[in-house]
């Protein structure tokens, strides 16, 4: 059985990550075998998003090995999906992304006015490589 795919335009994807989903964030274990974890992300200017906590394996491995790939997938019945590769980068909690970045994710998936930092919060903007993107509805 094939199924008709249509690759997404740039207006698109940004459209399609601009909407309230989750993601699924790969990083790379030690072993080389990947880490998967669902994620909230903010898409903002081309550039990806994600808070997390610092003792999370995603931190771990991402201090040791900065290649990422994120996956956004439409929710049933949308069969559409992009999935993107790049590096990433530590947003320091002084680099003014760090609050507006962890804020509005905050407010994207919850009801909470301001983001409540704790020292153990860690953030990472993802600049695409590369960016497969296709809609097979």
């Amino acid at each position: 059985m094939t199924y008709a795919s249509v690759p997404m335009t740039r207006h698109q994807i940004d459209t399609f990550l601009s909407e309230v989903r989750n993601a699924v964030v790969a990083t790379n274990r030690r072993d080389g075998a990947p880490q998967l974890s669902t994620v909230w992300y903010l898409y903002d200017q081309g550039m990806i998003y994600v808070g997390f906590d610092a003792n999370s394996a995603k931190h771990r491995n991402i201090k040791r090995d900065q290649r990422v790939s994120v996956c956004v997938g439409g929710e049933h019945p949308d069969s559409r999906t992009v999935t993107i590769y790049g590096i990433a980068e530590f947003v320091e909690k002084g680099d003014p992304r760090f609050k507006d970045a962890s804020n509005r994710i905050d407010l994207r998936y919850s009801s909470s006015e301001d983001f409540q930092s704790n020292t153990e919060h860690r953030l990472i903007a993802i600049k695409p490589e590369k960016i497969l993107a296709w809609d097979y509805n």
